[in-house]
């Protein structure tokens, strides 16, 4: 089934565009693209939101028919502040795990149901991802 909704939108950091007829398979060429710039043991707010600009600036290079709309690209900021507030280090709250985001994005699947994580939900987390949206945005317009 191919479709497009707005979590499904082009520039997807882990699948391919609809253009290109599988949008809803896990890409490991495309994944692999973005995860180069996940370097450290962590991954700050900068550098979330360059790797979701240059894989947007990516996949408009090879897609003739690339669309993002004002809404597909307020869901692709709410996509980065949702995985930097989840998988936030416990210790350093403004950056996300790399191995953690790394687990989400080529296995599809949540931390949590591998012990080798140790990942454990914190309390007030659901409000902190608008919170981390603001800073995605202004990150995003050099504010």
């Amino acid at each position: 089934m191919v479709y497009q909704i707005v979590i499904e939108h082009d520039g997807s950091l882990s699948r391919n565009d609809i253009f290109f007829g599988d949008n809803h398979s896990f890409n490991s060429s495309i994944w692999d693209s973005v995860a180069a710039s996940f370097t450290n043991a962590t991954i700050s707010l900068s550098t979330a939101n360059s790797a979701r600009a240059t894989r947007l600036a990516a996949a408009a290079a090879v897609n003739p028919e690339f669309n993002m709309t004002a809404s597909d690209a307020q869901f692709s900021g709410i996509e980065t502040a949702l995985y930097m507030t989840v998988f936030a280090d416990p210790g350093i709250t403004s950056e996300a795990r790399t191995e953690w985001v790394g687990v989400l994005f080529s296995k599809t699947a949540h931390p949590i149901s591998s012990r080798t994580f140790r990942w454990q939900r914190c309390s007030g987390r659901e409000t902190a991802i608008w919170g981390r949206l603001d800073e995605v945005r202004r990150a995003a317009h050099g504010r």
